[in-house]
Order: structure tokens, then sequence, then C-alpha cells
């Protein structure tokens, strides 16, 4: 038999070398012996429990033998090793004692069986066997057997010539004696046979040399079957004897003997003719195979004494060869793995090496379990021949079926011995090294999988899934590079390509979809293969598949798309592996029938699975990031949130089905095995793997770019640093080791002539190595590591360096590398040629000889040589592998290579087409891929770590990798919107990845799924409308209501859905006949088109959405409401669930948190905003969205004062818009909210010092100032009316906003505003002015009454006020908090203090609003009113202020009075110069009389502040203005007479300084060349010249800035004899004079000397006064007589005072004789200048100096004699100079005078 020898070979090799057994002792009970029954339909014998019950028909056990197992039953830990001295005979053979613990059968059972031996007709003709027999039976009942003598008449009657009677008698012996563990496993002498044992029809089991007794026993038994001739009671016998003796942990059995009766009993499962035998032995194989491993169990938990805790698990797997760069590691695919057999002998002595020399009982028992599971995988992964792939009865399929289904149940049942890493064994080459379980089976395992997982016949295909299910679900870390294969290659391409069967299809889904539930599964996925460069994206990729399986369009009629719905609906769930029989017994399989059809379509069946798989995974992503939520429904949940997601929300695996087989309940869990524990793997950093994801990433796009643009791809890499440097042999060898690099475009660029691409194309063939490698199949091997380019240029590159490498490798193939490069060229033409189908006429195997005739340095290659070259081409394409498979997988080719769809589907496939052909082509090309892939893997030793999720930060990355995969596969069906199912799952779907997202905050992702799930309610269009769209509605406000968190600016369409809303239920509430109801929706279109239409044409407006439902009349609107009003969709959009819902939505915006509310306030408002703009133009506005506003205000008010202050400030200002609108009916709605609001918030209390009320009633004065509707500025003063009378006692800030709103309406222009605001301000002065004080608003009602008094337009309201600030000054002092004490300064004071209140909070804001009513206001009565009322305050209460005080007095309210003295600001205040010249005239001489009077009342208080009055009377005078400079110099006058008897001299020395200063800068130093400088020269120095006054008087043109000088140059000099004028005064008074100190009159006097000086000098200098009278300067000649004749006047009235009367006046002259020389100087030079006076040109200039003149001498005359005699000379000389020119009369007479006192004086002397 085929499987038999192939068995044996298998054997061969598993027993190579001899197996040292050991005898075990302290025996555990064996397991009670499994059923063995007729197989029926209804059983399911490949799936009995391994202690299964016996049918009591055929083996049952023996009582002594069941109340063993029942007693040992319960031990699990392995046996200890026997102590017992063992008894042997004279041969050595160990014999049974009645004393040991294994209890003997009971003599009465075992010698009728012997005695039916002895009678037997074999032993009348068999002596030996007659004795031996004898010989047993006078042994039995004795205290010593030997075990040999029990043992050789049953080997005699076993032997091949023996009846089938005699036989069952022995092998009834043998398995009552095994079952009581009669027989030792120690390896004893063989004894002499008295027969052979090696007769030629004997069984070959391959004994050892050496072996034990059970050993012995068990070769009998095996002996018995003598193949398919082997009676079937026999067979059942032999089952019976070999199952009790594997299943018998007394003495257990081990190494080849264990191994040859399993296959015994597999052996009868293929070759028995007997359907009873088959079923029997297939159930006992299970339980046999079962029993090795179940021996492992306890061993899972021992301590094991090389275990590392701490170390990183890295799974034994195949990784790329290691590298630093991503450029030196190979990719991993299925044409990098190796390319030996399973069966060569390396591979099974490399399987062995480490099986050998077992140094324990344990190291036995594993390896037992290492030698059956690596056979029967060998077996499962033997090929099928066409023959036996038809047919379902033939001995090679039911052999593969039955291997393969064990391979599973072994698998599925001891995933935990598998996994575990204390079940291990020593290796002999390195003693301290081990090897586990797993690791000497997973390569036997990938490759049964890898032959089988493809495979087309559904029995196979389904087995081998759930293999692949085990390994993903509890071994995948030990299994991670081999799974990213299986995916990759196979099972993923099994779901997105078409030729594959739809059962492969569907079961393949079926597996994933076991796994959609376990969020941790695919997190897992994605770490260790999506954020892994050296693996493919098999999360990424696996969801794309999903998401396209699930958008797919299937154009589907309502009623098709109905029946295949309940198509769907009525499919029973898959179970595990529903296509494999329950018996593989041939008689049953004959009537087995398992048909795939399931009735519909297989794209409408993945589209509906891939939509429930998306929703489960997605819900089971989000449960696992977020376990309380998962623990803990949100009582925010409606219905439509609780609904499970269909068959799938379980999601885990289904039950057993009927047709189920070897399954056990174990093979539904799904973690991970115990052993594996979280401290055995590498931490998964979230970080990290972002990090990692990011390299990933960026080195994908650099390939993507590369793909497209080399170039730039290039320069990415190198720019990231993937590629170290632009250096042409990194290049290549990135690009020879990258995967993902399009082979055509790296032949394109390895083809190009540029300098640089060569050297490229050059390292990169440098790179291959073609040595001892055939010509044809290095070209083949060359061509498949790119695509070869058409360019002949780039090809004649690229081939000779390919020759050129060949030749290097293989020196002694060709004469030389030109040979290769022809002969490379000529092959390639011949592929083309012979494949390319427009060639016609093709090349011939002699056209392709004589081609190359003289090639070899003009020698003839070989013919033989040539034409086998062209037999390899004719036989197989040279083409890239990659592109053949992926046309195929595509199903772009048929069945070719002369495969043919075998016979025997046609059982299996119904309506056998050519299709099925191709499946089955495919599946052989995978098989190949997958058999390379794990002979490869068997060979590496590489390690890679595998890295457990527990971190739940991992779902965001993974969520925004594949986030528009999954709304285009959520997206698409919600909007054919054709399935309730779908439309339903969908939603669920888009809501659980809107909670990722949002939980996440991936922006973009949140954005876009709400938008779906916004267009999905289907409010924007009411009319079409579904009552599927309610679950949408009611997803969305559970969004809203348990995600609101995270929403952030999506929260604009959430509320906007609510609104419509809103909107539909009114027009379900009223009928839709008269409601017109508008649409914020056509708003936002609206506003897009609007901004569109600057930049569009008007015939583009056809293509604007929304303009025609914007041109809809209203009756249109009536007709859509009223048919939306009666339908089923409007009664359900106002359940009661929606409505609480949705009202729970705002309720819940008091647990946002601070950042959320901030968004959905914001949110909130702007759509508010559109709400009212969508409603201007309608009688009824909008204002869902304002009545929310105020509710969720409501809800809010209670948070910390940071947050509210936050959500006030936006929700303030939609007020203030709001407000603001010209729609009497919004402002009102808005202003009636405001009231609302403030009611319930005034009733909270504001500390001190906060202003939280102020700024929550601040958009009441907001909405005041820019409204123009008198009906909303009542309502607004009426509003806060009532807010005083009802919540006075709760104001604190809030006073200050509503005296605010007051003061914007006292400056209405509606007096009947004014009027009523002036009453309430009036009454609540009245009513309210302690409270008001008290709570330190005072200020702001001064400011309020201020803003009144100033109002231009009604007088009588601005006199009230003033006399109501009045009148708050007693108010204020009688409050009860107050006192009179004089109020001291504020600088330094506790800020509780009570004085500075009083001064800060009273008195300031009194004096404030007066001053700024005298400032501001335009009615000259109100303006003199309050400054009368100013003064009267500070001179009545200003006795109690002191000095800081009232510096805060003149500096804030007394000189700023005077700013407008200032130029600058002279534009400010006054409209027009009337008003300014209006205000100078009657408000500045007042004030400023006043406030000399104020000064001099509290002189000695204000004394400090005489610099700044005395500045400000500077600023006064020094103005061009000559009335408002005298009012300067009058109050400077009056200051200094008041207070003359009080100036200090230092006050006197600041006076003389201010005067002296104005003298200066008065002064018109401009008409001084000589000493002018800077902007003061209107000369050069020096113009004195003559010349002027012979140059014609003609005026010149001048600029304008000249003409400017020319106006400055005269107001100085005006100025300049005001101050004159004024000194004069002051020093005219002798009481003044008397108390100014003489230096600070001397000092007055030099200024008065150097102006006379100037004016002289000026007038001297008449050709600068030509000039300037030619430049316009003035209509006559310029001069400065004035200035001159006055100062000298003054210098010598005084001078005289002072030198005549200095005692009278208390003045001391000192002895330097300063005011003698002074007076005499003066006089001279008056004389001087007179005389020199020409009377012919100069009569102006001697009129106004002969005053002087005469007053001067008539002074002299009148000189006391004391006075007079010491300077008589003097005297009379001052005559003489008189008399040198002709004078007048008075001139004369006072000369005279002069004369006769001087004559007088001489006489007397004489």
């Amino acid at each position: 038999m085929e499987n038999s020898s192939a068995l044996d070979g298998d054997d061969a090799t598993v027993v190579a070398e001899p197996i040292e057994t050991t005898t075990t002792a302290s025996p555990r009970a064996s397991k009670e012996t499994p059923a063995v029954e007729k197989p029926s339909k209804d059983s399911q014998p490949l799936n009995p429990e391994p202690n299964g019950t016996a049918d009591s028909s055929t083996v049952e056990p023996s009582n002594e033998n069941a109340s063993i197992n029942n007693e040992e039953a319960s031990k699990d830990t392995l046996p200890e090793q026997h102590n017992d001295s063992q008894i042997v005979d004279s041969n050595g053979i160990p014999t049974i004692t009645v004393s040991e613990t294994r209890p003997l059968p009971s003599p009465a059972i075992l010698k009728g069986p012997y005695q039916t031996i002895v009678d037997s007709k074999e032993a009348s003709r068999d002596l030996s066997l007659q004795s031996s027999a004898q010989r047993a039976l006078d042994a039995i009942g004795t205290s010593e057997i030997s075990q040999h003598i029990l043992l050789e008449p049953l080997r005699l009657a076993c032997k091949p010539a023996s009846s089938s009677e005699l036989k069952l008698v022995a092998l009834d012996i043998l398995s009552k004696l095994l079952s009581f563990g009669c027989f030792d496993n120690k390896i004893t002498p063989e004894p002499v046979a008295t027969e052979s044992h090696n007769s030629a029809d004997a069984v070959k089991i391959n004994p050892l040399p050496q072996s034990s007794m059970l050993d012995r026993a068990v070769e009998i038994v095996c002996s018995c079957f003598r193949g398919e001739n082997t009676d079937d009671k026999v067979e059942l016998q032999i089952i019976k004897a070999l199952m009790t003796t594997v299943l018998n942990d007394q003495v257990i059995l081990h190494g080849s003997t264990m191994l040859n009766a399993t296959k015994v009993v597999f052996f009868i499962f293929c070759g028995s003719h007997s359907t009873n035998s088959q079923a029997v032995a297939q159930t006992s194989l299970i339980q046999m195979v079962s029993a090795v491993f179940d021996r492992l169990k306890p061993l899972i938990n021992r301590i094991s004494v090389n275990h590392k805790p701490d170390a990183v698990y890295e799974s034994n797997t195949f990784k790329a060869p290691s590298a630093p760069s991503t450029a030196g590691k190979e990719s991993l695919t299925l044409e990098s793995l190796g390319r030996t057999s399973l069966d060569d002998d390396d591979n099974n002595t490399h399987a062995q090496k480490d099986l050998d020399e077992p140094h324990s009982e344990e190291e036995l028992l594993i390896r037992d379990a290492i030698m059956v599971f690596r056979v029967f995988c060998r077996l499962a992964s033997k090929s099928l021949d066409d023959q036996s792939f038809n047919d379902l009865r033939s001995q090679e399929l039911r052999s593969k079926l039955l291997t393969l289904n064990i391979v599973y149940t072994i698998l599925d049942r001891y995933a935990d011995v598998f996994a575990s890493e204390n079940i291990k064994m020593q290796k002999r080459k390195h003693p301290y090294e081990s090897q586990t379980l797993l690791m000497s089976t997973e390569s036997f395992i990938c490759s049964c999988l890898a032959k089988n997982a493809s495979n087309p016949l559904p029995q196979i295909f389904e087995t081998s899934a759930e293999i692949f299910y085990i390994l993903l679900t509890k071994l995948r870390p030990h299994f991670k590079f081999e799974l990213s294969l299986f995916l990759a290659e196979i099972y993923l391409p099994v779901l997105e390509n078409k030729t594959f069967t739809a059962n492969q299809k569907r079961y393949t889904m079926y597996i994933f979809k076991r796994l959609a539930s376990k969020a941790k599964f695919w997190v897992e996925i994605y770490l260790n293969y999506d954020c892994d460069s050296q693996l493919p994206n098999i999360y990424e990729r696996f969801v794309d598949i999903l998401c396209r399986m699930s958008s797919v369009s299937l154009s589907l009629s309502a009623s098709t798309e109905a029946h295949y719905n309940d198509g769907y609906s009525s499919l029973k769930p898959l179970g595990v592996i529903p296509s494999f029989p329950s018996s593989l017994a041939t008689n049953f399989l004959s009537s087995f029938a398992y048909s795939t059809d399931i009735g519909i379509p297989i794209d409408y069946y993945m589209k509906r699975e891939s939509i429930d798989f998306i929703v489960v995974m997605l819900r089971a992503q989000y449960a696992w990031a977020r376990p309380d939520i998962a623990a803990t429904p949100s009582t925010g949940s409606i219905s439509a949130r609780s609904r499970s997601a269909s068959s799938l929300s379980a999601a885990g695996p289904p039950a057993e089905s009927a047709h189920g087989s070897l399954r056990s309940p174990s093979g539904t869990h799904m973690d991970i095995p115990v052993t594996l524990t979280q401290g055995s793997f590498n931490s998964d950093d979230p970080e990290q793997f972002e990090s990692l994801k990011l390299q990933k990433k960026t080195l994908d796009n650099a390939i993507k770019l590369f793909n497209f643009k080399p170039k730039k791809g290039l320069e990415l890499l190198i720019k990231e640093k993937i590629i170290a440097e632009n250096d042409p042999k990194l290049i290549a060898e990135f690009l020879i080791s990258t995967p993902g690099i399009d082979k055509q475009v790296l032949g394109e660029y390895l083809g190009e002539g540029d300098n640089f691409n060569i050297e490229v194309m050059h390292h990169f063939v440098d790179s291959l190595s073609f040595s001892n490698m055939q010509f044809v199949d290095a070209l083949r091997y060359f061509l498949q590591k790119f695509r070869l380019p058409g360019e002949s240029q780039k090809i004649d590159r690229i081939m000779l360096k390919f020759a050129q490498r060949y030749f290097e490798g293989n020196p002694n193939v060709f004469a030389k590398a030109e040979t290769a490069y022809v002969l490379a060229y000529s092959v390639i033409i011949l592929n083309t040629d012979m494949y390319s189908p427009q060639v016609k006429s093709r090349m011939t195997k002699e056209d392709f000889i004589k081609n190359n005739r003289g090639i070899d340095d003009n020698k003839d290659l070989q013919d033989e040589y040539l034409a086998s070259i062209y037999d390899n081409i004719a036989a197989e394409e040279i083409t890239l592998k990659s592109e053949r498979e992926s046309k195929l997988l595509q199903g772009e080719t048929s069945a070719t290579h002369g495969s043919s769809t075998p016979q025997g589907l046609s059982g299996i496939f119904s309506n056998r087409d050519l299709q099925r052909e191709a499946y089955i082509q495919v599946s052989k090309e995978l098989s190949n891929k997958a058999e390379a892939m794990v002979k490869s893997l068997s060979k590496s030793q590489s390690k890679g770590v595998y890295y457990v999720a527990s971190h739940v930060q991992h779902i965001g990355p993974m969520f925004e990798v594949c986030w528009m995969s999954y709304l285009a596969g959520l997206s698409g069906p919600l909007q054919e919107n054709s399935n309730s199912l779908i439309y339903r799952e969908c939603l669920l779907g888009v809501e659980a990845a809107i909670d990722i997202s949002c939980y996440f905050d991936i922006s973009l992702a949140r954005i876009s799924f709400i938008g779906v799930l916004a267009k999905a309610t289907n409010l924007h269009d009411i009319r079409s409308m579904r009552p599927e769209n309610i679950d949408a509605i009611k997803g969305l406000l559970n969004i809203a209501i348990n995600d609101g968190d995270y929403l952030k600016e999506s929260w604009k369409e959430v509320l906007t859905c609510i609104s419509q809303l809103e909107r539909a239920q009114l027009i379900g509430a009223g009928g839709g006949s008269t409601i017109d109801i508008p649409d914020v929706g056509l708003t936002k279109i609206a506003n897009s088109t609007n901004r569109r239409d600057s930049h569009e044409t008007i015939s583009s407006s056809r293509f604007i959405p929304g303009r025609h439902s914007r041109a809809r009349s209203s009756s249109n609107f009536s007709q859509a409401n009223q048919a939306f009003a009666h339908t089923v969709v409007a009664k359900e959009s106002s359940t009661a669930d929606i409505v609480v819902a949705m009202d729970k939505v705002f309720q819940r915006s008091q647990y946002l948190s601070g950042a959320a509310i901030l968004d959905f306030v914001r949110a909130l408002t702007e759509l508010c905003w559109e709400e009212i703009q969508s409603s201007l133009n309608k009688e009824e506005p909008r204002l869902f969205s304002l009545n929310k506003m105020v509710d969720v205000t409501d809800y809010n008010m209670t948070r910390i004062r940071v947050e509210w202050n936050s959500i006030w400030s936006i929700m303030g200002e939609m007020f203030n818009r709001i407000g603001s609108i010209p729609s009497t009916a919004v402002s009102i709605a808005a202003v009636n909210s405001l009231l609302q609001l403030s009611r319930r918030f005034l009733v909270l209390q504001e500390l001190p010092h906060f202003q939280f009320q102020k700024q929550f009633l601040m958009p009441f004065e907001e909405i005041f100032k820019n409204s123009n509707d008198l009906q909303v500025k009542e309502l607004i003063l009426e509003c806060l009316r009532r807010m005083i009378m009802e919540r006075s006692d709760n104001l604190r800030s809030g006073w200050a906003t509503m005296f605010g709103t007051f003061g914007v309406a006292s400056v209405d222009p509606s007096e009947h505003v004014v009027e009523l605001a002036f009453s309430i301000v009036k009454e609540t002065h009245e009513n309210h002015f302690n409270e008001i004080l008290s709570q330190g608003s005072f200020p702001a009602l001064i400011e309020t009454l201020t803003s009144f008094a100033e109002n231009p337009k009604y007088q009588k309201f601005g006199l009230k006020s003033v006399e109501l600030i009045k009148q708050s000054v007693p108010l204020m002092l009688e409050n009860a908090s107050l006192d009179s004490q004089k109020v001291s300064d504020n600088t330094g004071q506790d800020e509780n203090s009570h004085p500075i209140s009083v001064f800060q909070d009273c008195w300031l804001p009194v004096l404030s609003g007066l001053h700024s009513v005298i400032r501001g206001a335009d009615d000259l009565e109100v303006r003199s009113r309050a400054l009368n009322y100013l003064f009267d305050i500070l001179v009545e209460y200003g006795g109690s202020f002191n000095l800081d005080a009232w510096s805060v007095v003149c500096e804030s309210i007394l000189f700023p009075m005077f700013d407008v003295l200032k130029v600058h600001q002279n534009s400010d205040k006054f409209n027009n110069p009337d008003e300014m010249s209006v205000w100078l005239s009657t408000t500045m001489i007042q004030a400023l009389r006043n406030l000399i009077a104020l000064f001099s009342h509290y002189f000695e208080t204000l004394e400090p502040k005489l610099d700044q009055f005395l500045s400000l009377l500077v600023e006064c005078i020094y103005q061009e203005n000559d009335t408002l400079s005298r009012i300067g110099t009058s109050c400077l006058e009056q200051l200094v007479v008041k207070n003359r008897d009080k100036l200090s001299d230092e006050d006197w020395t600041k006076i003389t300084d201010i005067i002296t200063e104005l003298f200066k800068r008065t002064t018109a130093m401009q008409l001084d060349p000589e000493n002018a400088t800077g902007s003061d020269r209107l000369f050069e120095k020096g113009y004195n010249s003559e010349n002027g006054e012979k140059e014609d008087m003609v005026l010149e043109e001048v600029t304008p800035e000249r003409r400017r000088i020319h106006g400055v140059i005269i107001a100085k000099c005006v100025l300049h004899l005001l101050i004159i004028e004024t000194v004069a005064n002051l020093l005219g008074d002798d009481k003044t004079l008397k108390a100014m100190p003489l230096e600070d009159i001397m000092k007055l006097l030099h200024c008065a000397h150097e102006s006379y000086d100037f004016a002289h000098r000026f007038n001297s200098n008449k050709p600068l006064r030509m000039k300037l009278w030619r430049e316009g300067f003035m209509k006559q000649l310029p001069n400065l007589l004035k200035q001159e004749t006055n100062s000298a006047s003054l210098c010598l009235n005084v001078l005289f005072k002072l030198f005549l009367y200095h005692d009278e006046l208390g003045k001391e002259l000192g002895s330097d004789n300063e005011v003698e020389n002074e007076l005499f100087n003066v006089m001279e030079a008056v004389v001087q200048g007179f005389v020199s006076l020409d009377e012919e040109t100069q009569q102006r200039n001697i009129a106004a100096w002969s005053p002087v003149v005469i007053s001067l001498l008539k002074s002299v005359a009148e000189f006391p004699d004391d006075k007079f005699k010491p300077h008589v000379e003097k005297f009379y000389n001052l005559s003489m100079i008189m008399l040198e020119r002709d004078v007048s009369a008075d001139s004369r007479l006072a000369v005279r005078l002069v004369l006769l006192r001087v004559g007088k004086v001489v006489f007397e002397k004489s």
C-alpha cells in the first residue's frame, strides 16, 4: 500500500538510532478504554472525549481495570521512578509477583483463554505452541510468573499462519495483560526464540536489537495486521489492544514501538475493507494521539531552572538577514523561502538531531509527542494526485483528511502544551541549551498548513483555516513572521481576488470574523506588522480589503435586494469545519454530500459580512480603549445605541455544529496561553511605535515617489537618511533589497544613460552572483530583479554588464564575455519572438541555432547546448513571477500548463465550468509557493520579537491609518440607503468610528464621520426622509450625549442637525399647511453661494446648489411641509425618547469639560446666528438655538468662574450681535432672554472686587448702543428697572453695567428714551443710594449723571444731573458707613481702610464728574453751574484734604481743565474755532479766576503746588490768542498780589524764574542775527550792510514757511510787551515791591534791561528792518520801539524807587552799589540814545522817547539832596547831552529843572 510504504519511510527516519527506555514505577492509572462502536451518520466518532467509555459489545475492559482507572484518574503528576526490586528468571526475564502494586488479572480471566489456545487445532499441530501455552497455564495462579512465559504462547498464536479465531483469543489475552500493565518497558535480553520472528510473511516493524517485554508484546499485536486481508474482528481486537497499551499510564509505551502502534491503527483505517474497523480506527487513533499529549500537560506549570522571567520572548521565526539599514535586508516573500523538500534526508536528519538520547522520563514523553506529531504533519502534507483529488472515498484523500484533522485537533486541544516554555528537551551537542516542543514542530506545522491552505476542497481548506486560526489566536507570538506570510500571500488574497471559490471566501471571512471583536488581537497585528518596516502592513491591508468589499456597488433592484436579504438572513451560522464528514468510513462517504451553494451571490454575502465585520471591529476597539464605557453603558444612551451589532455583536466562535468533527471545546478560546506572560515580551511603548510607524510611512512614501519619479524618490530617501548618502553603491543595495519598488520603473532607471545611473546599474549587477549557474537560469534569476526596459539601448547596457558578471562567475563556460552578451541578447529576442502576440512567424530551433553561429570567439557553440536553451525558453517564458502571479490571482489567465480540472470535482462543486479550473490552478500555484516558504523556514534560525498589546493608546494610530478606508466602507452603503439592515449596521459602525476619533482626537476623521452621520439623518431634505433615518438621528444624539467632551468643532454639525430636527418636529406638529419654518441649511448654502457669486458669472447660477430651492414659492414649501407632516417619519421624529435626548444634549453641557463647553457654546452661538439670518424676512423668527443658549447658560451658571467667564464672553458677544440685528422681534427676543438669564444669575452672590455681574450684564449696554429701534431701547431700560427693583440687594459690579447703559441712553436722540433713563437713574439715586455707595458703584452713578449733564440736546436733564451730583455730596457724608473726619492720604494706606475708599470712591468721582461737565457740556449754563459747584465744594470741603489729596485733585481735576491751552488738543475738544473762543472767553476765564481764588484760599495747603500753578499760567500766557494771554497775565498778577505777604523767598524765586522764562520765550530771537541760533535764525549772521538802504523798496515773495515764522515773531513781540506790562504793574505796586526780595527784583530788571538792549539793537539795524519789510513782515517798516521804551521806563522807574526809597521798601542795597550803577547806566544809555535820533527820519522815535526822557529828567530833578549832590556832575553831563540837539519845550523844561538843581548845589558849595 502506498500509505503503508510512506509511513514506513517516515518510521525509518524516526527510529534511526536506538532508544533507551526506562522502567516506570509508581504506576499511573491508565485512562478508560475509549469507545469503539460502529459509525452512523448521527454519531461523531471523529471527536470523542479522550476518556470516553467503550462499547461493552466490542472491547470493554475488565472490572478490575476499570477500578484501577477510577482510583488513579485524579493523578496528574508524572510517574516516579519505580524502586521495587525486580525478580528475574534464569534467562534474565522479568517476572511478575503478586505483591507488586500493579494487580494481575484474575486467574479465572486468564486460564480460560490460555486453555482455549491449548485446546486449539493449531496447538495440536504445533507442539511448541501447545507446550508454551500449557506452561503459561500452569504458571497462572503461582506467586511468581515470568513475563516471557505469558508472552511466548501468545507470540506463537499470532503467527501469520494462525487462524483468525486463535489470533482473536491471543489478542484478547494480550489486551487484558497490557491493560493491567503486566509487561515492563525495561530493556531485557532477547530470549532464544523457538521460531523465527523474521518469517517472510511477517510485518516489518524494525525491532530493536534489545527491547522490553512491553515492546515485544506490542510487536506481537502489530504483527497480526496483514493489510487489507486481515479479518475484521482481528482488526478490531488489534485496535483494542494497541489503544489499551498506549492509553495505559502504568507502563508507558515509548519510542518507535509507540509510533508503530499508532501507525498500525492508521493502516487499519486506510487499508481495512470494514467500515466498522475504519470508524473504530479513526476514533481510537485520535484518542491514542491525545493520550500522548495529555501526559505533557502536567509539565506546563513546572518550574524550569533555565527560565528567565525577565527575558524578552522571541518567536523562533524567519526574519530577513540582519543589517544596520533597510538596504541590507531581504524582504520576506514566498519566493524568498527555501527550495528543499520535506522528505529530503538532510531535513529529516536535522529534524531528529535533538530528539536523541533523552535524559529523563519527561524528555521521553516530549520526544514521543514530537515524533507522533511530525508523522501526522508529514502525512497531512502529502500531495494528492488527480484521481485521489476527485474521490472522497479514495484512500489518499481519506488519509489526508484524517491526518490533517488530527493535526488540527492536537493543536486545538494542546495549544498550551505547544506554547509552554517548560516543555523542552536538552540538545545533545549543546547540553546547556534546550529546544521547546514548539521549536521542534513549528516547521512541520507551517509545512502542513502551507501545503493545504489554498486547497479548493472545502474539507481541506476549512481544516487548514482552523489550524491557521489556532496559530492566530493561541500561538501567534511564536509564529510572527510565518503568520505575516500566510496572511499576505494566501488568506488576504482569498478575500480580494476572484480566482478563489465562494466557499473559500466565505470560510476565510468566517475565520477572521471570529476575531472581529478581539481588539487586542488587531492591536498586536498592527504593532508587530504594520509598525515593522520589514513586514507588510497586514492590518491596513485587511481593513482596506474589508472596506472595498463593503462598498462594492451591486446595482440591485428592490425585489432582488429583498430576495438576497431574505437569503442572507436565513443562512445558518457557520460552524467549525462544517464541510467535514462526521465519519471518514467509506460507506458513510458514499452518501455524504456537502453543498457550498448559499443561494445568494458571494459578492452580496461578502458585502454584508464585511459591513458586519467593520462594525464589530470598530466597536470592539473602542470598548478596549474605553473599558469604563464598555463595562458601564452611558445613562444617556437611547434605543439605537443599545442595539446589538446583529449576530456579530458577540463575535465569539460559534458553537459546534452537527457537522463538526475532531473539535474540542478549547477550540473556541482566543487568549494566548498563560505561559506567555506579559513580562515575557518587549514593552509596547506607544511613542516608540508611533515613531516606528512614522519611519515606515516615510519609507513607503519615498518608495511610492520613486515608483512615480525615481530621481525625486531617491532625493527623498537620501534626505530622510534612509539611504545614508548619494552613493551609487548604497543606492544599488537599497534598490535590490527593498520590497515595494516597481520593477518596471527600476528597469527604466537602471537602463538610463547618465553616468550616475550606469554606475548604480553596475553596482546593482555586481551585487548578484551567477557562479555555477546555467546560463538561462542565471538570466532568469537576473531578470526577476527588474523588468527589462523596452528601449534597445537600455537593454544593451544592461546585457553588457550581465555578460561581464556572468563571465566573471563562470570563466570556463564561454571563450569571452562577448559570447555571453550576444547569447543573452539572442535569448531575449527569442523570448519576445516566441511569446509576443504580434509576432506571426515564430523562430524555429534551427533558426535560433543558425543565428548564434560563431559567437564564441568565432567558434560555434554546441548545437545541443543551443537547442537546450531553445527548449527551456519554449517550456517557460522569461517573465516576472510577480506579474504572472498577479494576473493569475486576478483571473486574467485560464487554466494552462496541461492541467485540467479533476473529474471528481463534479461531486464537490456543482455546475463545473472553467472558473473552477482556475481555482485549482491558483491553488496549486499558491501551494507550491507556500511549500517553498515552509522549507526555507525550517532552515532559518532567525528570531523576532513579538509585542503584546497593553496600551490603549495604540487604537488611535491604528484608526488614524485606516479611517479613510472605514469612511469609504461605511459611507457607501449608507448612501445607497436601500437596505434598512445594512443602513443600521453602517450607522453603528459610523458611531463607533466617531467614538474612536473623538476619544483619540483625530480631528479630520471626526469631522468626516460626523458629516456622514449628519448626512445620513437626511434632515437637510425632510421630504425624502425614511424610517431608517431616525436611527441616524438617534445615533447622532447619542454621540452628542456621550462624546461631547471630544467633539470640538464638530459640535456645529451636530447642533445643526438638532436644529433641523426641531424644525421637522414643528412641521410635523403643525401639519405643515400654514407654517413656513426657515431652514438653517439653506442659509449655509446661501452664504456659500454668495461667496462664490463674486467669482462667477451670471450664466453659472443654474449650477449652484440651493438657488432653485431658494427660488421656490412659499406655496411649494407649504406643500412639502404638509406632505412630510403626515408621514410616519414625522411622528417617529417626535417620539419621547428623541425629545428627551435632544434636551439631554443641552442639559449635559454642564458636565462638559472646560475646553469642550467652549466648543459647544461657540457652535451653538454660530448656529443661532445662522438661524436668525435665515429668518430675518419672516414674521416669526427662528429662535430655537437662541432659546437653547438661554438653557445652556442657565445649566452652566454654577461652573467655576474661570470657565464661566470664557463661556459668557462667547455668549455675550452673540447676544450683542443678535440684539443689534435690525429686526424688532429678534432683538426683543434677545433682550427677553437676557432678562431671564439675568434674574437667574443675579441670585448668585458675588464677592467683592469681582466683575462677573458687570460682564454678564454687558450685552444690555451693547445692544442698547447698537440698536436703533426705540421699542428695543425702551424694553432694555424697563428690564434694567425691573432688575433693580427685584435684585438690588444682590447687585454688586452689575451696577456699573446698568449705569453704563443709562449713560448710553443719556445721549440718545430720542427725548423719551433720555427721559425714561433719567427717571430710572433719579429713582435709583433716591431709593438705592446707600446700596450703590456700599457696593462701590458710586463712581458709575456720577459718571452716568455726568453723561446726562453733557447731553447737547436737552438742557433740562443737564441741569438736573448737575444738581443730583451736588446733592450726592451731603448724602455721601450722611451715610452711616462714613464720618466727617478729615480725609487722609490714600498713599501707603491699606486697601480696606475707610478714608481711602471715601476719597477714591466718593470725592474723586464727584469732582471728576463736575470736571467732565465743565469740559464737555455744550450748554454754557450747565458748564457755569458745574464750575461753580466744583469750586464751591472744594472751598467748602477742601479743608479736609491733605496735600496728597490735593495733588490728586489738582492733577486729575483742576489742571486738566486747562489742557485746551495745549495746541495739539484744541482740535479734539472743539468742533470749530468759534466754540473754542466762546469756551475761552467764558468758562476759561471763570475757571482761571476761581482757580487762583482757590489757591489763595488754601495757600498754606497748596503752596507746594505753586510750581504747577505757575506752569499753568505760563501755558495760558504763552498763547497766540491775545485775549487768553492777557487773562493769564492778569491771573498771574492776581496770584502774586493776593498772596504776596504769604510768599516765601523760595516762592518769589519760582515766580521770578517763571517771569524770566517768559521773557526768554517771548523774545523774538529771529530778529537778532548775531545771537540767533538754530531754528531761531531768520537771516545770516552779520546782515547789517548798508546795501540794504540802497535797494529798491520792492516787496519780495516769501515761502509759506517764512510767512509762518513772521507770524510767530509778531506773536512773540506782542507777548513780550504784555510781560513787560505785567512786570511793570507788579513792580509798580509798592507793597509788592516791598514783599519781593531785592535779588528777585534785580532778576526782573535784568530781564527788562536785556529786552531794552534787544529792541535797541533791532531798531538800530535798519537793513534788517528793510529786509523784513520787503518780505511783507509788516505793512510799515518794523520796529520794537514800544518794547524799547517800555522796558527802559520799567527799569528806570523801579531803579529810581530802589535808589531813592530802599529804606522804606526794606531793601538793603549793599556795598556794591549795584542799583546805583544800574540806574546811571540806564539813564546814560537812554539819554544817549535819545540824542542820537535823527530829527528828519526818526520823528516817531523821538516822540516815543520824549516822555521817557522827560520823566527821567524830572525824576532826577526831584532827587533828595543826599542822593543828588554825590552825583551832581553826572546829572549835569546828562543835561549837557540833552542840549546838544534841538528838543521840545517839555524836554527843555525838564533840562532846566535839572540844571537849576545842579546850579543850586554848585552855588551852595561855593
